[in-house]
């Protein structure tokens, strides 16, 4: 194979690949934005499916220490916020 059919063959390939990622991501929509009452101080308090126990269940079983820090023996708190 001579040079320019390498390069030929390289442009048309480099094109094809560009053209599928950029079709990929448009098809990418950002998420919805909540357009309803936000209710700061409800009079019930939401309660997860469960009760606290499984709440902290939940989180444990989610949250991963990450592998580096086990091994240079980090530690800290950890603190989660999340919205209802």
């Amino acid at each position: 194979m001579n040079s320019k059919t390498l390069l030929l063959s390289l442009s048309a390939l480099y094109l094809i690949t560009i053209s599928a990622f950029a079709s990929e991501n448009s098809q990418l929509q950002p998420p919805p934005v909540y357009e309803g009452k936000i209710i700061e101080n409800p009079d019930i308090p939401p309660i997860y499916t469960g009760g606290p126990g499984e709440m902290n269940k939940f989180i444990s079983g989610t949250l991963r220490y990450p592998s580096d820090a086990v091994e240079r023996n980090v530690q800290g708190l950890v603190v989660y916020t999340f919205i209802v």
